[in-house]
């Protein structure tokens, strides 16, 4: 999950799309975490 994090970093220059997806991954993940 490490790639979408640094996706979500402000000014990183990924396009929305990437973003969108991951914080759809990590949503996903935080709920698998007990």
């Amino acid at each position: 999950m490490t790639e979408y994090n640094l996706a979500l970093i402000p000014g990183d220059g990924v396009g929305p799309e990437v973003v969108a997806e991951g914080k759809k991954n990590i949503r996903i993940y935080i709920n698998f975490i007990p």
